[in-house]
């Protein structure tokens, strides 16, 4: 792929300062050799965004690292999916490479596990589906995330039912550039077992990584972990490699036997035999949390309103009949309210027939998908 098709939605700027054109703000973030700001637009009040700055030096100072910051931009230049954070600009100096990205402003799934300890089954499944249908989009491009972990999942705003987004595709590769002598990249807790074992590194290890967060999110500890005061990961990485791991009742036993499948469907330790993205999207635990939730609906929002309405059409109808007492104009009053309530009649019964219009695509879309599943 040429450089003018890669960077399509992409503008990069050589040779720019990238502080001439945002207004560096607080630092959401930092890593080894690179930090991640709030950021406004100086010619669009209002307009945020994070912008990740990586140091040169400090990128190149054992050895020329500029490789993987280019195949970082290379990659993120070809993605446009809505649980994938979008890459706008790039500026470059002698100093340093800014990256001008997509801002997410409800925090990393991290920092949510930390605060609530594990999610429930809904949450956690409507959680990892999104993450697998980025990581479907990434493979459809033979594209390896390679470093899937909560700390890289971030909600795209403080809303209940906020958006995910994947983001850091700093360690990601091309999956025929993959071998089983690639080097061993990432957080040990996520490493799939043959990746640390070097047998094997392809597509499957975001599927393992998958099947961890999904352990991590429903119980609120993960698979395998080490001991307090041992500061090596050599027994936490040959517990990986064996792939035992356990449900504990005292922390599993409320929890479903499909969410157990899914999960050990996911953390299978023979990378031949673990699911797929495309089969993990449709597993059952998947696709029964996938259906339609009344109360996160637009539908309920339009309900909650017209009840209000009505409510306070009845109180204020009700204050009024009161008045009728000192005003001659009964008569008139009850004739309008009558008229009130035919609009209002004639209201309800076109939201029902509207309804029954939707449960009936719904439900002609739903027998279609499970006779095409079939």
């Amino acid at each position: 792929m040429s450089d003018d098709e890669t960077l399509t939605h992409v503008n990069v700027f050589p040779g720019l300062d990238v502080n001439d054109y945002y207004d560096l703000k607080e630092m959401l973030g930092d890593g080894a050799f690179s930090k991640v700001y709030l950021a406004e637009s100086r010619n669009e009040s209002g307009g945020y965004c994070a912008v990740k700055i990586i140091d040169k030096e400090e990128l190149n100072k054992d050895e020329d690292k500029m490789f993987l910051v280019d195949k970082e931009i290379e990659i993120m230049s070809q993605l446009d999916h809505p649980h994938i954070v979008r890459l706008y600009e790039v500026y470059e100096s002698k100093t340093e490479v800014c990256l001008v990205m997509e801002l997410a402003k409800g925090g990393e799934l991290f920092d949510k596990l930390l605060e609530e300890g594990c999610l429930s089954e809904t949450v956690a499944a409507r959680i990892i589906t999104q993450v697998l249908e980025a990581v479907h989009d990434l493979h459809s491009r033979r594209i390896v995330h390679r470093d899937l972990k909560p700390e890289n999942i971030l909600f795209y705003n403080n809303t209940h039912a906020s958006k995910v987004l994947v983001v850091d595709f700093g360690l990601s590769e091309y999956e025929e550039e993959l071998n089983k002598e690639s080097p061993v990249c990432g957080t040990a807790t996520y490493l799939a077992p043959e990746v640390i074992a070097q047998t094997e590194s392809n597509r499957a290890q975001d599927l393992w990584s998958a099947g961890v967060i999904t352990y991590i999110m429903l119980c609120g500890y993960p698979p395998f972990f080490k001991e307090s005061g041992d500061k090596s990961e050599t027994k936490l990485l040959r517990m990986i490699v064996r792939g035992k791991y356990k449900f504990h009742e005292n922390f599993w036993s409320h929890i479903s036997e499909e969410a157990k499948h899914f999960v050990s469907r996911l953390m299978c330790a023979d990378p031949r035999l673990r699911l797929s993205v495309e089969e993990a999207l449709c597993h059952p635990w998947i696709v029964k949390n996938r259906t339609w939730n009344y109360k996160d609906s637009w539908l309920c929002i339009v309900i909650q309103s017209l009840m209000y309405i009505l409510i306070f059409t009845a109180v204020l109808s009700l204050y009024f009949i009161m008045l009728t007492g000192y005003f001659d104009m009964q008569d008139h009053l009850l004739s309008r309210l009558f008229q009130t309530k035919d609009v209002a009649l004639n209201i309800c019964h076109s939201i029902v027939s509207g309804l029954e219009t939707v449960c009936t695509s719904s439900l002609f879309k739903l027998s279609s998908m499970f006779t095409f599943n079939s």
